[in-house]
């Protein structure tokens, strides 16, 4: 009863502004069974599309896990999602 850890799935939570050490903790954790994704903040700047992220994006999809967003801010007309990346 109440044994719930075979049903538990974490997030690989990234602090984008070090995409050198997002990548380590990306290559770290990807292939862990419990781990569903990578979580990353709504607020980076320059936005995401920017060069400075490629090596996230890559190591991403080398190891195909989604990245996801949490939106937790009081503003979201500021969120890093312009029509062009």
């Amino acid at each position: 009863h109440n044994n719930w850890h075979e049903r538990w799935r974490g997030s690989i939570c990234l602090a984008i502004e070090e995409p050198e050490k997002s990548v380590d903790e990306i290559e770290r954790w990807a292939g862990h069974p419990y781990m569903s994704q990578i979580l990353i903040k709504a607020g980076p700047r320059p936005s995401w599309g920017n060069p400075k992220y490629d090596a996230i994006w890559a190591a991403a999809t080398k190891h195909d896990i989604p990245v996801s967003c949490h939106l937790s801010r009081s503003h979201y007309d500021e969120l890093p999602m312009p029509p062009v990346g």
